[in-house]
């Protein structure tokens, strides 16, 4: 009988071992791929041989929508670089370069559609491609874009980066060796025979991770009441002290009720907080300051993200007092040159408003935008 036992217990063990390496086979077998990285970019056939562009949606992404809509439609297929300057830049995109008239290489189609500009933190290094513009209008870009050769970091805050190239430097490097005319032309004309997009198991680059700030104090909001609704902001009270100081001094003290926003730029900011604007004179709108003595500057790392509040100033960075503004885009160009002391938090949706209303020729809205009421709220 014990013989017995053991037997069945001996036949059990192998069983259960039996199932437990068949269901461990069985779940290898099914174990889950890992994630791909995969991304599009843009391949550039040229007659030197192909460039390949990843690129930024996170940082420029009208500018990607653009150049990828413009590729995907053949726009770039037997167009050439029009202008190549060793040590600089290879430029292309130009449509007039399909025919056979060098003279109006770089000018565009006069009815191309433009896309506003779309500065960010990033630096024109080497293999970086930014997008060319028409003279110094910033939102006048179309199909056009450049591939720096060389870091030119003159041009940062000036052109709008939307991508980097990660394969085929060599092959930018021999078109910007190309003998050229005395405008920077190709002698022989380089071609882009087409252009097309593919997907790619690649990371996502560290330059299309978009930079954030950090909540900012909301213990102790501003409030203010325009004519157009209702703005809230917290402030970075541990990072700029100073203004933050300054500015809830002079909300306490009523001085912000009935100024205006007496400058507004679509894609680019709103400002107010000058005490001139209060009265019919708009000449001296943007000269005015308090009673109060001027705010040495905090410059510090936050980021002119869109919604940020920061001081406006004359040239001297020490010279800010009590007009301050609300960036409505991303303006990384600004970093380090002006103050931020403060975040929206609500009312997005006016200063919206606010921008976009009709305006004089100094920016100035020809309807007053007014502060009817500034005060400070304490969180419930």
């Amino acid at each position: 009988m014990k013989k017995h036992i053991k037997l069945l217990l001996l036949l059990f063990i192998i069983m259960v071992s039996f199932t437990n390496i068949y269901s461990q086979k069985k779940s290898t077998k099914k174990m889950p791929l890992p994630d791909k990285n995969i991304r599009e970019v843009v391949v550039l056939e040229t007659s030197f041989g192909n460039i390949v562009i990843d690129l930024f949606e996170q940082i420029a992404p009208k500018h990607v929508e653009n150049f990828k809509n413009l590729v995907k439609t053949n726009f770039y297929d037997s167009t050439y670089f029009h202008r190549v300057i060793p040590g600089f830049v290879i430029q292309g995109g130009d449509p007039n370069t399909k025919d056979d008239n060098r003279e109006n290489d770089g000018f565009g189609k006069p009815d191309q559609p433009t896309v506003p500009a779309e500065f960010s933190h990033l630096s024109h290094k080497r293999g970086i491609v930014s997008m060319a513009r028409k003279g110094n209008d910033i939102n006048s870009a179309t199909s056009q874009f450049f591939i720096c050769v060389a870091d030119v970091p003159q041009l940062d805050g000036e052109y709008s980066i939307f991508g980097k190239v990660i394969e085929g430097m060599d092959v930018v490097d021999k078109i910007v060796s190309a003998p050229r005319d005395g405008k920077d032309n190709p002698k022989e004309h380089i071609y882009i025979l087409k252009a097309y997009t593919k997907e790619m198991d690649i990371p996502n680059p560290q330059e299309n991770v978009k930079p954030t700030n950090p909540e900012c104090n909301t213990n102790e909001i501003a409030v203010l009441e325009t004519s157009l609704g209702i703005i809230k902001f917290g402030f970075y009270d541990k990072i700029a002290p100073k203004h933050t100081e300054q500015i809830k001094k002079l909300i306490s003290e009523k001085f912000y009720d009935g100024c205006t926003f007496h400058r507004v730029i679509p894609n680019f900011m709103i400002q107010g907080g000058d005490p001139y604007s209060k009265d019919e004179d708009r000449s001296n709108d943007g000269m005015g300051n308090s009673h109060l003595p001027n705010i040495p500057a905090e410059f510090s790392d936050l980021h002119h993200l869109r919604g940020t509040v920061a001081a406006a100033r004359a040239n001297d960075p020490n010279s800010a007092n009590c007009q301050f503004f609300i960036n409505v885009n991303d303006n990384f160009f600004l970093d380090n040159q002006y103050t931020v002391f403060g975040n929206v938090i609500e009312g997005m949706d006016v200063v919206d408003k606010i921008v976009n209303v009709p305006r004089d020729e100094r920016d100035n809205p020809l309807e007053k935008v007014v502060i009817i009421k500034a005060y400070l709220q304490k969180s419930k």
